[in-house]
């Protein structure tokens, strides 16, 4: 049976440090490139370092505005009007 070799610059390439949590065992993926960890572990976050940038990364992780303090008190409307509703058509 013949095995496939890596090609020679991922073979000498630095490997993850990271090591499992659970097991111990060292993370065995190629580093990023002047790094430590792989793409999974981190090697290519440098987070948000300046006010701009974390703003930025607050933005991005803006999916929808269903929690947003404006709606919130809208849905609480909405519920208290129904819940008035209710009381009207079961005559309590």
């Amino acid at each position: 049976m013949n095995k496939k070799s890596e090609p020679a610059p991922l073979a000498t390439a630095p490997r993850c440090t990271a090591k499992s949590k659970r097991s111990g065992v060292q993370c065995r993926a190629p580093a990023v490139r002047g790094k430590t960890k792989c793409r999974m572990h981190g090697g290519k976050s440098t987070g948000a370092k300046t006010p701009e940038g974390k703003e930025r990364c607050r933005e991005a992780a803006f999916i929808h505005g269903f929690y947003v303090a404006e709606n919130l008190a809208r849905w609480r409307q909405v519920g208290a009007w129904l819940r008035e509703i209710n009381r009207k058509v079961k005559g309590g």
